[in-house]
């Protein structure tokens, strides 16, 4: 055989490959064009049933073909966007019984699926209407290893208040610094005081320091006044990181005795909570707060000095005259800092 009929028989199969593509590409695109049609009028007809029900305080309509797991998932994407909207009432009593009926025992089926896209559905469901018997699916779910289902069972554990839940969230957390961290955080925030309350339980448990940094991160952004809960421990360890963990608290979540422990935080080893000391005294004005951080614009650390002045600066005119009386030939280093904090106080 000649290169001549070599090439044509390459160009040949070249084409037909290309063609068999091309039919692939097409047949794909009418399929999920035809699906996505088929979605909108299912969730158009489901959004109507469930108006209908709403208004006339009637049971939703048992002959939709709820079989499959696509037209499972517009129901549910249905009902989630309804649950933003209404609250209580009938709505509560229908979202429930169309979810028992329908959804809920594909949830638990599905909560153990090989595939995660069956996982966060199942979630989802549980996040919408969750039985006391669904707990401990929950929990598992939560150890998923897919952001998409484990946040949203976290979501459940929160809400539904499981006390369980609430103390792998912060197992969770005290792991790894990403943003899941954070997300879970805010999270554990969101949740009722009975949620916060278990958290500065937990605070108060011997166990490792990255569990417990996890609590009093998030007491640190409550409103929470601690009953439980002695920082004194903290306060005076010889992890700095703990130290700092306790200093925030008194400087971001404010406790009777939050100004004298953040003046004497001034005095700290350690630069970071010496200026997160700095920075939580500006909510603390009285006249003797004045002199320590005043000082504290000598400080060895630039970050401090500046925390310092700012903070002098939001004291109005008696912070305002300390800093304008800082003077350059006797102690450089205050002044600078005086001067920063001075630009944001123009006309005063």
């Amino acid at each position: 055989m000649n290169s001549g009929n070599m090439m044509f028989i390459f160009f040949i199969l070249e084409v037909i490959v290309v063609t068999i593509l091309l039919l692939i590409i097409l047949v794909g695109k009418a399929f999920f064009t035809i699906r996505y049609k088929y979605s909108s009028r299912q969730y158009k007809q489901l959004s109507e049933e469930l108006t209908s029900c709403l208004v006339h305080n009637t049971p939703f309509n048992q002959q939709f073909r709820l079989k499959n797991f696509h037209s499972l998932t517009t129901l549910l994407s249905v009902l989630e966007a309804f649950s933003h909207r209404f609250k209580g009432g009938y709505w509560h009593e229908l979202k429930n019984e169309v979810s028992r009926k329908h959804l809920i025992v594909k949830a638990r089926k599905w909560s153990k699926s090989r595939s995660w896209v069956k996982r966060n559905f199942s979630a989802r469901v549980f996040a919408l209407t969750s039985y006391s018997e669904d707990e401990a699916i929950v929990l598992k779910l939560m150890d998923d290893k897919v952001f998409l289902v484990s946040s949203i069972a976290s979501i459940v554990a929160v809400q539904n208040e499981l006390k369980d839940g609430v103390y792998k969230i912060l197992q969770q957390r005290s792991k790894k610094k990403d943003y899941g961290y954070y997300f879970f955080r805010d999270l554990l925030l969101t949740g009722s005081e009975n949620v916060l309350l278990w958290i500065e339980e937990f605070a108060t448990l011997d166990k490792a320091p990255s569990f417990h940094i996890a609590c009093l991160d998030v007491l640190e952004h409550s409103y929470l006044s601690l009953s439980q809960l002695s920082l004194d421990k903290d306060f005076y360890s010889e992890n700095a990181k703990l130290r700092l963990a306790a200093c925030r608290i008194y400087a971001h979540n404010p406790q009777d005795d939050s100004h004298q422990k953040l003046i004497e935080a001034l005095s700290d080893s350690d630069c970071d909570i010496r200026a997160e000391a700095a920075k939580g005294l500006s909510q603390f004005y009285s006249p003797e707060t004045i002199a320590p951080l005043e000082k504290s614009l000598s400080d060895n650390d630039l970050h401090v000095r500046i925390q310092a002045a700012l903070s002098l600066e939001k004291f109005g005119e008696i912070g305002i005259n300390t800093l304008k009386a800082q003077n350059q030939s006797t102690n450089a280093n205050a002044y600078e800092a005086a001067q920063y904090a001075l630009q944001f106080s123009e006309g005063l």
